[in-house]
């Protein structure tokens, strides 16, 4: 099943001269069909990538860990193709970490048409897209970078938590979001969690207040499936996890 199409790809232009022109240049692209690697890439830019789209079009995916930096590389030009360049990141004074920058943007038009989101994402509406959510191997590898970038596990109070954060006004589109996930959870993989508000909101900035809206998984079978099903490549994370599951 194709996930972009080069008419697709065509849409996303004003200008058909430029359209037809990087759509020759990168024909090998097309159709971009979906995958469980594609999927773990839209996994990944959701939750730790900054995607941005007119008039920039190119994005970032930051982490602590250059290993996880190199395996997102590694996705990347299988895919596609293409690499970027890491960079420290300055912005935070607290801890250590990097940027993996691309600035390619026919790539980037074509992840925005996969349905990763764009901007601020704390600002912005999504979900999971439509083409992952029918898939199970397809939403597993969605899943495990997903939380692997977000999520976090604790043996000693146990439960897999996924959290995430969005402004104020928007909330519902969060809570919508971790609906999905706890929904599609349960049907593909009988794990049942339930959905969580935090009641303090944030002052951004900017001015504007975000909530901090999750998804907890407590239960100790649920934990164990999830043990069984999903790969989560953070150490720590896997760690918890594991130990919660082999507690008896």
């Amino acid at each position: 099943m194709a996930v972009v199409t080069r008419q697709d790809y065509l849409d996303t232009y004003k200008s058909s001269y430029y359209a037809e022109k990087y759509a020759e240049k990168y024909s090998e692209w097309f159709p971009v069909n979906k995958s469980p690697e594609l999927a773990a890439l839209i996994g990944d830019l959701t939750t730790d990538g900054h995607v941005q789209g007119p008039n920039k079009f190119r994005f970032d995916f930051t982490s602590e860990s250059k290993e996880k930096l190199q395996r997102f590389e590694k996705r990347l030009e299988d895919l596609f193709g293409v690499t970027g360049s890491i960079r420290e990141n300055k912005t935070n004074p607290y801890s250590t970490s990097y940027n993996y920058g691309v600035n390619c943007k026919p790539l980037t038009r074509v992840l925005i048409e996969s349905g990763v989101p764009t901007g601020c994402k704390v600002k912005t509406k999504f979900n999971v897209p439509n083409w992952i959510q029918k898939d199970k191997t397809l939403f597993t590898a969605y899943i495990e970078r997903a939380f692997a970038n977000d999520g976090s596990a604790f043996s000693g109070n146990p439960r897999i938590t996924y959290e995430l954060a969005k402004e104020e006004s928007i909330s519902e589109n969060l809570k919508q979001y971790m609906h999905t996930i706890d929904s599609l959870l349960t049907e593909y993989y009988g794990i049942s969690g339930s959905v969580f508000e935090r009641s303090e909101t944030n002052k951004r900035k900017d001015g504007d207040k975000t909530v901090s809206i999750g998804l907890n998984i407590r239960k100790r079978d649920a934990i164990k499936k999830f043990h069984k099903n999903f790969n989560i490549t953070d150490k720590q994370m896997s760690e918890h996890i594991r130990k919660i599951a082999e507690d008896r």
